[in-house]
């Protein structure tokens, strides 16, 4: 049995997933695993980690298949399912994550620690990426 998924990552969407996967998994045969083809250009990061606590409730049950785009909240998701089933279909796969930016007003008092916080959460980030995935930025 086979599903797609190639829409934002949000709550209405992780619904409608939900149900198709559950569905999906009751159509398989005993001995395939259901796959799934996915793609997205993000969306909310709490959708994305909704996302994968389903995938890994069925890690055992599914092959995932990455189609043209895992942006945004997608790269995260991405990340997070290092040591699944995983392949990519397309050798043009666009995978971008976001740096976290914010103007303060000058007049608040805490802007310089606000700053080095947000400085500190994107190193955090990149260095999370960089080093414990297999994708070279």
């Amino acid at each position: 049995m086979v599903i797609m998924f190639d829409n934002k990552l949000d709550i209405k969407s992780f619904e409608q997933f939900s149900i198709s996967i559950e569905d999906g998994l009751s159509k398989t045969n005993e001995n395939d695993k259901l796959i799934i083809f996915f793609s997205t250009p993000g969306g909310s990061v709490i959708a994305a980690y909704a996302f994968y606590e389903l995938f890994k409730k069925y890690k055992d049950y599914i092959q995932i298949i990455i189609g043209h785009q895992m942006t945004s909240a997608g790269a995260i998701l991405l990340h997070l399912l290092e040591g699944f089933e995983v392949y990519v279909t397309d050798l043009d796969l666009e995978v971008m994550i976001h740096n976290i930016h914010a103007q303060i007003n000058t007049a608040y008092p805490d802007k310089n620690k606000y700053e080095a916080d947000l400085k500190a959460y994107n190193k955090k980030l990149y260095n999370l990426l960089k080093y414990k995935s297999k994708f070279k930025f």
